[in-house]
C-alpha cells in the first residue's frame, strides 16, 4: 500500500480513513531491497594517479543513486549497490564497474572487478 496508494482505490476502497491509511503505511512500512558487492583493484602508473584513481572512483559512484564505493586497502575497493530487486542491483553495478573501469584506462591504469561468494 505505501508504495502504491493508487491500489486502495482499485480494490473500491474509499472514503476518509483511506489518506490517513496511506500517511500511516508511508511512516511504517519498508519496502524490501537487497544489496550486492563486488570489489575494484585498481592501479595507475601514472605521477598523479591517486587523483585519477579517485576521480575514476567518483565518476563510477556518480553514475548511481544505489550505489557507495568504500575503501578496503590500496588497491582495494569495495562497490556496494541497494536495489528494490537482484535485477536492478546487478545491473546498476555492472554501469559503476564499467564506469570506473573505463575512466581509469583512459590514464592507462588498470582496473579488474571480482565478485566473491558468500
Amino acid at each position: 500500500m505505501a508504495a502504491h496508494p493508487e491500489s486502495l482505490e482499485e480494490e473500491g476502497h474509499s472514503g476518509d480513513w483511506v489518506q490517513t491509511f496511506i500517511e500511516v503505511a508511508k511512516e511504517n512500512v519498508t519496502p524490501p531491497h537487497v544489496q550486492i558487492d563486488g570489489y575494484l583493484e585498481m592501479t595507475c602508473p601514472a605521477p598523479d594517479g591517486v587523483d585519477r584513481i579517485r576521480e575514476a572512483l567518483m565518476s563510477g559512484e556518480a553514475s548511481s543513486k544505489r550505489a557507495k564505493i568504500q575503501y578496503i586497502g590500496a588497491p582495494r575497493y569495495r562497490v556496494v549497490v541497494m536495489a528494490p530487486d537482484y535485477k536492478i542491483a546487478e545491473e546498476e553495478l555492472k554501469n559503476v564497474t564499467a564506469a570506473v573501469i573505463e575512466k581509469i584506462q583512459e590514464c592507462d591504469g588498470k582496473a579488474v572487478f571480482h565478485r566473491e561468494g558468500k
